[in-house]
């Protein structure tokens, strides 16, 4: 499991002095009872499950900490069969057509005929389970299950040109707006995508030393740093 890495427990990696600080620890955040923004970057991993359940059970963040790490897993466990949590991992070759979809070449096995085919990458499958959630429940925003897409390393991958178009589907965080674009054209389906509005994004850094400016820019509009 990716966000466990084998470890027994909650484990912290080292993280980068770069890392933009928040104005909210994990312990103020707890006594306040601040509910987490739509889009987070985690400076650790350290206590992540406690977010990830937090965001989909809709739990104040304080009772959320509190909670045994081994009923973390548990719960973590069944909202992932049920499509509600899904993880990934950035790397250098992780690109948007892993990320969104991209168009592959098959072979009929009766004829060897080769046709192209589009083949959807995880966030875009991802987003797909979601809105059929919220179908069942007929969309109402008010009783949406919350379901978060983990992206572990995030720093590893080239983030821009993963999200490409996809990054203006995200709220400007400072300005508190809506998304900037409702919807946008892929490029290889042609097909229009929003993000479904119970999709969260939880991304996990261990440094933002490798991301150049325009790249830091971005993802600090986009993204709440805790």
């Amino acid at each position: 499991m990716d966000l466990i890495r084998k470890s027994k427990g909650y484990s912290s990696l080292p993280i980068g002095s770069s890392i933009p600080n928040s104005s909210a620890n994990n312990t103020s955040l707890a006594k306040r009872n601040v509910w987490l923004p739509q889009n987070v970057i985690l400076k650790s991993r350290e206590n992540a499950l406690a977010y990830l359940i937090a965001i989909c059970d809709k739990m104040d963040l304080d009772k959320a900490l509190a909670i045994p790490y081994e009923k973390h897993m548990n719960r973590y466990a069944q909202l992932k069969n049920k499509g509600r949590i899904a993880s990934i991992t950035f790397y250098p070759g992780y690109q948007y057509e892993d990320f969104m979809e991209k168009i592959i070449r098959i072979t009929n096995s009766d004829d060897g005929i080769e046709k192209d085919s589009l083949k959807d990458g995880d966030f875009k499958r991802f987003c797909a389970n979601a809105s059929n959630l919220a179908e069942h429940i007929h969309n109402n925003a008010d009783i949406l299950p919350p379901c978060v897409f983990l992206i572990n390393d995030m720093d590893n991958g080239n983030i821009c040109e993963i999200f490409g178009e996809v990054m203006n589907l995200l709220p400007d965080i400072e300005k508190q707006s809506k998304k900037d674009d409702k919807d946008v054209i892929l490029p290889y389906s042609g097909e229009l995508f929003e993000i479904p509005k119970n999709v969260h994004i939880v991304g996990i850094m261990n440094s933002i030393n490798k991301l150049d400016y325009r790249t830091l820019e971005t993802i600090k509009r986009k993204f709440r740093f805790i």
